[in-house]
């Protein structure tokens, strides 16, 4: 549902990507069980192999790259702005499960400064934490400089970075 109104929306693909992620996550599962001497049944599906496993907020604040985001000095906007997005990215995993509407969230983020303060490390942390919280399946992270968005003629800049954000 939240897909289908985005442009190259294909139903089937979506559907087939969807059910690999549940089978990997099952597979995950398994395997982990069979580690712990569990026996258990490969044609059941859990809850957490459908949804993906259920990150709390302080789950989350525990995380390597939320530890390693804090341990960084200042950046007092860019952290509260990473709480903020943990608890809509909780909030919208409940309304979820409870078959809300989500609430729109916009992930791309343009981190500005003096070269040497730490952009790149804290957008790469940004993703990680994205990938983390389940809204991204690898943290990728591009990094663009200014003259990576101007254009030689007008309306070319506009091009530019409507193609980096795709």
């Amino acid at each position: 549902e939240r897909q289908a109104d985005r442009p190259g929306f294909g139903n089937a693909r979506a559907v087939r990507i969807f059910f690999d992620r549940v089978r990997e996550r099952q597979a995950r599962r398994i395997a982990s069980e069979k580690k712990r001497g569990r026996r258990t049944d490969v044609f059941l599906f859990t809850r957490e192999d459908l949804l993906g496993p259920t990150s709390s907020e302080s789950q989350l604040k525990q995380s390597e790259a939320y530890k390693n985001l804090h341990k960084m000095e200042g950046l007092k906007p860019v952290k509260d702005q990473i709480d903020l997005l943990i608890q809509m990215g909780v909030s919208n995993k409940e309304r979820e499960e409870s078959e809300k509407p989500l609430l729109e969230v916009m992930l791309n983020r343009v981190f500005l400064g003096n070269p040497g303060t730490g952009k790149t490390t804290v957008a790469k942390i940004y993703g990680q934490l994205l990938t983390e919280m389940g809204l991204l399946s690898k943290g990728e992270v591009i990094v663009k400089n200014p003259s990576d968005f101007k254009g030689s003629v007008l309306g070319s800049s506009e091009k530019n970075t409507r193609n980096i954000l795709r």
